[in-house]
């Protein structure tokens, strides 16, 4: 039988007509505050996490340029990779020749003067703020030739890290190339092509 039909009305609610579903204003500043605390012990590792991403990333980079380069070089007959002296990102270099750390483009040379002009690049790398990214030895540009072999048979090694703000590095890679080509990226925390 329907309480409807019979003329009655349905039982009341156990729940009072003015409770309202949902979190008291107490409730919702503990929460909170569990939240803020949390955070509080994960950003330091966040921020190595992504530390370690910025100069992974930039030796990869760095890595596949370089390998870019050598086919085009093969196909050319010569190929070049000489560094920026500033990015998109605002990085100024510093008059170290050394110093790759605004990022670098690899171009064909047109004209003939060892230098990238408008027009004959093929492609280029801004490196991400706060990466720093140092030839261990030579200038400001590196030579393919139609072998793919980088000026000569010098070993050439690039060191990327990124810098504490209170020193030395933390996170460190270092990208290798030996005299007979082969490009390699060692694990991070090393910083020697050796």
């Amino acid at each position: 039988m329907d309480f409807y039909s019979a003329g009655q009305q349905p039982p009341a609610s156990p729940r009072p007509a003015h409770a309202d579903p949902g979190f008291s204003a107490l409730e919702l500043i503990v929460v909170l505050a569990v939240l803020a605390s949390l955070a509080t012990f994960a950003l330091p590792g966040f921020s190595l996490l992504l530390e370690r991403w910025r100069v992974r990333q930039t030796a990869q980079s760095l890595q596949w340029s370089l390998l870019h380069a050598r086919t085009e070089a093969l196909k050319r007959g010569s190929m070049f990779i000489e560094r920026l002296p500033h990015n998109a990102h605002g990085c100024r270099q510093a008059a170290a020749q050394r110093d790759w750390s605004c990022g670098w483009v690899v171009f064909a040379d047109a004209n003939g003067d060892r230098r990238w002009n408008a027009g004959e690049e093929t492609q280029r790398t801004d490196t991400p703020p706060g990466v720093s990214v140092v030839r261990s030895s030579g200038g400001a540009v590196i030579r393919l030739d139609q072998w793919g072999m980088m000026d000569g048979l010098n070993a050439q090694g690039f060191r990327i890290a990124a810098p504490d703000a209170a020193g030395p590095a933390r996170t460190v890679q270092a990208v290798c190339v030996a005299s007979g080509g082969r490009i390699r990226t060692t694990d991070l925390g090393k910083s020697s092509c050796r």
